[in-house]
């Protein structure tokens, strides 16, 4: 998708981790089977941060 890697521009200024848009960002005729191992390799994290 051409839009993902400047969408990735802010939240990577602001420290933000979006792992499905640097996915999709990267794919450019990755396998999907590829795209899901990434994804799911990843380690857990907190989804949600209380303030």
């Amino acid at each position: 998708m051409k839009s993902s890697a400047s969408i990735l521009a802010l939240p990577r200024h602001r420290g933000v981790e979006m792992p499905i848009t640097e996915v999709v960002a990267v794919i450019n005729g990755t396998p999907t089977v590829e795209a899901a191992r990434r994804l799911m390799n990843r380690s857990p994290k907190a989804e949600r941060y209380d303030t």
